[in-house]
């Protein structure tokens, strides 16, 4: 992994001194994401500069070093990620007679590049990414994301110079950047939790979506400005295949294609381990990788004493029958306490997914052992893992043409259940903050369409989502007639979910903390053949992720996963209640918070309910107003 900056600026006294002073100060910013190595180029004839940050992973001496120049001398390339077919390819190129000089990917992408040409190349690589590429001769910059988002990439125009970067932090090192907050992406992040592309927390600064290339030729300013175009180069696709195909050969095929990818993941030059959570995608991961890995595995989790949420005891047991090189760390509430202010600094927007403090703390322990981690990223999305893949459809079809006057009356009745009720019921189930999944449902029912229905369950929230104005959202997000609504549910997730909350959680966590993760279920070919299994592969009535659960079992007994899902979170009532509670009441300062003029009556109104120590307070979403006023603060 790596962090990577550029900057196009069209001064009329073009100082390439002061360019570089600003790319140093820019790349320092971020240089956790690669402590190895800072170069950078500087093309003065056209105001064009790249600065980069290498965290050395494939060939690890300088002839792995960037920025790099093409051999033909046309294209230069910084670039941040892993190429996991790059050797499939370099056979390919050595066969037509280019020569390298490294053992690294960037060398082989830059290669392919010339010889294939930027759009054939990106369609053939398999692998996470965000780089940029200069073409010298046609004059033009290319900006390019993976398919999935798995690394993040931030652009945008400051007045009279262009500027992109890794992380947003670096472009705010930039002493003509402006920094006018965005309202919308406000609204959105207390809505969600995250700023979802492409917008970020600031007007005029974008990220680029997933599976993109952007392209600017570089002339005059204005014909620069108006030269910028997007497109995607990668769009997945659902087909609804026959049900009544061969289970056996379906489950053949499913592992053998995360088989494949986890192949070309275990390709590294440093050090290699897991996350092992316990659960069904990080145990299947570790699993495969035991029999495609000469050295024994190394295996990290997180545990918590409290009871609800830990399950380092079976992340422990698997490690033990999987005889891996297990590494365990619990944690409590002081040690979130030590965590919570750097959050704002560490994700840059105001981003609120609860279960980014053990991630980072996971990443910090593991990287004492590690460079690499192999996670189970993406098959809760792929394989329907997620109680509204499973039942979502149900109760979306069944009541949500209840009348008014029902729903209403619904809504009284669990207002009135007693909290002690609820929480020997939460206990006994052993399904954490129960009242909060009811009103979610019961706010999601009175939907007047499915990705309404969507919206609210994952923001839980009982408002018009109109009033947010999410109409770029509703535009990426179509609604496919050919597909059931658990595979239409699935497909959201892959599309918005995913990107922009899940992946943003890693990539910042592990990068904080100078460490690469991969995510085998994320290799296009792998997401590819999960969109074209029939829906009943991956939830069977109210089996999530079957498919995966077969080819499991086959490796671990089934008796290890028989247990509820928790989930990778924290007891966040808890702690707020403990010992975050004097940080969050500090932060909630009512009085600067109206002066600000940032929340509405609704976000106030939850404010006092806290400091009122008012039981029906839904904890997650005033985790979104604490991140966000945290961000606010410190920006």
């Amino acid at each position: 992994m790596c962090g990577i900056v550029g900057i196009i600026d069209f001064k009329e006294k073009y100082n390439s001194i002061e360019t570089f002073q600003h790319l140093n100060n820019m790349s320092k910013e971020q240089e956790h994401r690669g402590p190895d190595n800072f170069n950078f180029w500087i093309d003065k004839n056209n105001k064009v500069s790249f600065g980069f940050q290498r965290l050395a992973i494939q060939d690890l001496s300088s002839n792995g070093n960037q920025p790099m120049e093409s051999n033909c001398k046309r294209y230069v390339i910084i670039f941040n990620g892993e190429i996991y077919n790059f050797q499939d390819l370099k056979l390919i190129l050595e066969s037509k007679g280019v020569i390298f000089k490294s053992c690294s990917d960037t060398e082989v992408l830059l290669s392919a590049i010339s010889e294939w040409g930027l759009v054939d190349t990106v369609e053939k690589i398999c692998g996470m990414y965000a780089f940029s590429v200069w073409d010298k001769k046609l004059k033009l910059l290319h900006l390019i994301r993976d398919r999935v988002g798995e690394k993040p990439l931030y652009y945008g125009w400051q007045d009279n110079f262009f500027v992109f970067a890794s992380e947003l932090k670096a472009i705010k090192k930039h002493p003509s950047f402006i920094g006018k907050i965005n309202n919308k992406a406000v609204l959105l992040q207390l809505k969600f939790g995250n700023v979802p592309a492409p917008l970020s927390i600031y007007k005029n600064i974008y990220k680029l979506e997933p599976s993109s290339i952007l392209t600017l030729k570089v002339n005059s300013l204005e014909d620069t400005k108006n030269s910028l175009k997007i497109k995607k180069y990668w769009i997945p696709k659902v087909q609804n295949l026959n049900k009544n195909i061969d289970s056996n050969f379906v489950l053949c095929q499913t592992k053998k294609k995360l088989m494949d990818a986890i192949k070309r993941q275990c390709i590294s030059d440093v050090p290699l381990g897991t996350f092992l959570s316990g659960g069904i995608d990080s145990s299947l991961i570790t699993a495969l990788i035991k029999k495609n890995y000469d050295k024994k595995i190394k295996t990290f989790s997180i545990g918590f004493n409290h009871q609800t949420f830990n399950e380092a005891t079976h992340s422990r047991e698997i490690a033990k029958f999987l005889a891996t090189d297990h590494h365990e760390l619990y944690i409590n509430s002081k040690d979130a306490l030590k965590i919570v202010p750097s959050l704002s600094e560490i994700y840059d927007e105001p981003f609120s997914d609860a279960s980014q403090i053990p991630t980072l703390i996971l990443s910090k322990f593991a990287k004492q052992k590690i460079t690499v981690a192999l996670t189970g990223d993406g098959g809760d999305e792929l394989f329907g893992g997620y109680n509204r893949h499973i039942y979502g459809p149900n109760i979306f079809k069944k009541y949500s043409k209840t009348p008014d006057h029902l729903k209403k009356l619904l809504r009284f009745f669990v207002d009135n259940i007693p909290q002690s009720f609820l929480n020997s019921i939460s206990s006994i189930s052993n399904i954490p903050d129960l009242k909060e999944k009811i009103y979610k449902i019961l706010n999601a029912i009175e939907a007047k369409n499915f990705l309404e229905f969507y919206f609210k369950l994952l923001s839980g929230e009982n408002e018009k989502t109109d009033s947010v104005g999410l109409t770029h959202l509703r535009s990426q997000l179509v609604f496919n007639k050919k597909i059931s609504l658990n595979e239409q549910l699935m497909l959201w997730d892959l599309l918005y979910y995913l990107p922009n909350s899940v992946l943003v959680k890693v990539d910042r966590a592990a990068m904080a903390n100078s460490l690469e993760t991969r995510s085998p279920f994320l290799d296009h070919n792998v997401i590819e053949h999960s969109l074209n299994l029939p829906s009943n592969f991956k939830v069977k009535g109210k089996i999530s992720k079957w498919a995966l659960k077969k080819i499991l079992y086959n490796h671990i007994p089934r008796k290890y996963f028989e247990r509820p899902k928790s989930g990778f979170t924290i007891p966040i009532k808890a702690w707020l209640e403990g010992s975050l509670n004097e940080w969050s009441n500090d932060i909630l300062d009512i009085s600067k918070i109206k002066k600000q003029g940032y929340l509405d009556d609704y976000h106030i109104n939850l404010i006092k309910l806290f400091k009122a120590k008012n039981v029906k307070i839904d904890y997650y979403k005033l985790w979104n107003i604490l991140t966000f006023q945290s961000w606010l603060n410190k920006r």
